[in-house]
């Protein structure tokens, strides 16, 4: 039986049509008659793919037809056809997801030719509301972070978990050239004991492990990213906003349901709302309801604006925690140059800190509330960050509760000196290394010294950050994760606890360019499609040099029928019936290519029978 589909856009509330119609025929959907329960399976159901004209951001009705022809006799031709409400469609701008992988425990995990990997962007690529979602991989390979990664029982994340998402949040800070709506996610080996991932509430900042669940838990963590709570399924104080959904005969469906069926367009895989939870929940199977789907979609800005550059001025950033009545700062605090005006804000909150003088003098004062909420709202209980516009004449930062002092910390008079060893001009990083940066530092007041050591492969232009947080004076880092440069330069940035002094490489060195990484994400490896059935293609490809390859520089082949097109998502109407082989070819920056390839059948499963003897 053949399927037609139609559409009509509204124009001041008036349908008018849109030229073309859509039609499938049996071979779509080879599993017996129509039925409402078939929804609930992929290979049950009848399944297009929508031409970019009818989605311009207007409202648009749908009309399907089934037997359009009449081609199968019935004795009812009048319940053919169903159309829907008003659908509005609209436009996100993509999101930037920054990978930035983890070494803990003597583990680091792998993404080269990693299944974990690849199908936790796809889950994300297939679930988020996003016009497009863009990963980008950190310069220099992991960041070694050795904390304990256990949860304490109390609904909150632990010390460990905010240990890693403060160097997380330095590693953001540091990424100057980053994209409009851009978050930052680590990535540890399933092998580190401990919970499997933690984000902050507001925050572009989240963790967690390359397990065979990793795709929810990203997508769980960049929820409470946009400001998502939890819904009411495995945790005791849930999203008290969370709607009951009900099933057709009118009865509530279980507490999480997604409440309507969900279909994960790439693998195909359908998600009943009976048994289906919501991702912000505790609970799986995993996938979003409207509410929570609309929740992030209306976070995510329509469209990306360049911001304007203005100039830049000291500020200091400062991370702690209020626990027990105490405020404990497990870090050192940075002054680094942030664009003027940007954090001139005076807050709001029972605790306020503030730069002080000589005289007691406030220069500077920022009112704050710590999420307090272990469970619905954040993890990361008591956290807080501050940036403060910095001025020279600071010779304390005093902490208080209302009126009461909790915490002052002074600054030491005389700032660190650091001065940077190599690379320092004419070397040559050739192949991966592993290659030392190394550096002196002192100070004469004898306080602690922590290090940030960045890298330009722009001649200092732009910076990425390699490491956060060191301890020491040199550092190993992988060339091969570095994007090549005839004129890169690494600086080493050094605090006392506040002072901040910085070092460049006095001439730039050379290192070798790399081609593109570049990845498979759907459909897996070994699939077996239906014959007439949609082929959805997902890639991505990652240069050293520039980050995501751009969608023109994707291209993809089949090896029966041949050229399929470009870009990092591609619906294919159908592939010829046979065992094709499809390749993704990724073109970096500077020209050097990089093939990828799986293996897909078109065509029904053969059946043999076993006969015993």
């Amino acid at each position: 039986m053949t399927v037609s589909l139609r559409a009509w856009r509204l124009e001041w509330g008036q349908p008018v049509p849109i030229p073309g119609v859509l039609t499938l025929g049996p071979a779509a959907r080879p599993n017996g008659v129509l039925n409402t329960a078939k929804r609930n399976a992929y290979n049950n159901s009848y399944n297009f793919i929508l031409p970019q004209s009818w989605l311009t951001g207007a409202d648009i009705k749908l009309e399907a037809e089934v037997n359009a022809n009449s081609a199968v006799a019935e004795t009812n031709y009048a319940n053919n056809k169903l159309t829907t409400g008003n659908i509005r469609t609209r436009t996100s701008s993509p999101a930037n997801v920054g990978i930035v992988l983890v070494k803990a425990a003597g583990l680091t995990p792998s993404i080269k030719s990693n299944s974990l990997h690849t199908n936790m962007i796809a889950y994300l690529r297939a679930v988020f509301p996003a016009a497009k979602v863009n990963f980008w991989y950190k310069s220099g390979g992991a960041i070694e972070a050795n904390y304990d990664y256990r949860v304490p029982g109390d609904g909150t994340c632990g010390d460990g978990w905010a240990d890693l998402l403060d160097d997380l949040e330095d590693i953001y800070d540091d990424w100057k050239n980053r994209p409009g709506n851009a978050f930052i996610y680590g990535l540890l080996d399933p092998g580190v004991t401990g919970a499997g991932g933690c984000g902050r509430l507001g925050e572009p900042i989240a963790a967690g492990k390359l397990s065979g669940n990793a795709g929810p838990t990203l997508a769980h963590e960049m929820g409470h990213n946009l400001g998502r709570s939890h819904a009411p399924c495995g945790v005791p104080d849930p999203d008290k906003n969370y709607p009951t959904y009900l099933n057709p005969q009118g009865a509530p469906y279980p507490a999480s349901s997604i409440g309507q069926v969900g279909l994960n367009v790439s693998t195909q895989q359908t998600f009943n709302p009976a048994i289906a939870k919501d991702l912000m929940s505790y609970c799986g199977p995993e996938w979003f309801s409207p509410y929570n789907y609309l929740g992030v979609l209306n976070r995510l800005p329509s469209t990306l604006t360049a911001s304007s550059i203005t100039q830049e001025t000291p500020h200091v950033t400062i991370n702690g925690r209020i626990r027990d009545g105490r405020i404990e700062l497990p870090r050192p605090f940075w002054v680094q140059d942030k664009p003027q005006g940007q954090y001139d804000g005076p807050g709001e909150g029972s605790y306020g800190v503030s730069l002080r003088n000589a005289a007691n003098d406030i220069l500077f004062e920022r009112r704050f509330e710590p999420p307090t909420d272990k469970l619905a709202e954040d993890h990361d209980v008591g956290y807080f960050r501050e940036v403060l516009p910095y001025h020279p004449e600071t010779t304390a930062i005093v902490f208080m509760q209302d009126e009461q002092l909790m915490r002052m910390v002074l600054v030491s008079p005389h700032p660190p000196s650091v001065h940077l060893l190599s690379p320092n001009g004419g070397e040559n990083w050739q192949g991966s290394g592993p290659f030392t940066i190394r550096w002196q530092a002192e100070d004469t007041d004898g306080d602690e010294l922590s290090a940030r050591i960045l890298y330009s492969a722009d001649g200092g232009g732009s910076w990425d950050s390699l490491a956060v947080n060191v301890k020491g004076e040199e550092f190993l880092v992988n060339a091969g994760d570095l994007p090549g440069s005839p004129e890169a330069l690494v600086k080493v940035v050094v605090s006392d606890g506040v002072n901040t002094s910085e070092a460049v490489s006095d001439a730039p060195f050379s290192v070798d360019d790399k081609p593109p990484l570049a990845w498979i994400t759907q459909p897996p490896n070994g699939t077996i499609l239906y014959p007439e059935q949609p082929v959805f293609l997902q890639g991505l490809a990652s240069d050293p040099e520039t980050g995501p390859v751009p969608d023109e520089r994707l291209q993809w082949r089949s090896d029966l029928d041949g050229y399929l097109g470009e870009g990092a998502d591609l619906a294919i109407p159908a592939l010829s019936a046979g065992a094709h082989r499809l390749t993704l070819t990724a073109e970096g920056a500077i020209g050097q290519e990089v093939e990828t390839s799986i293996t897909v059948i078109v065509g029904l499963s053969p059946y043999f029978p076993l006969i015993l003897q």
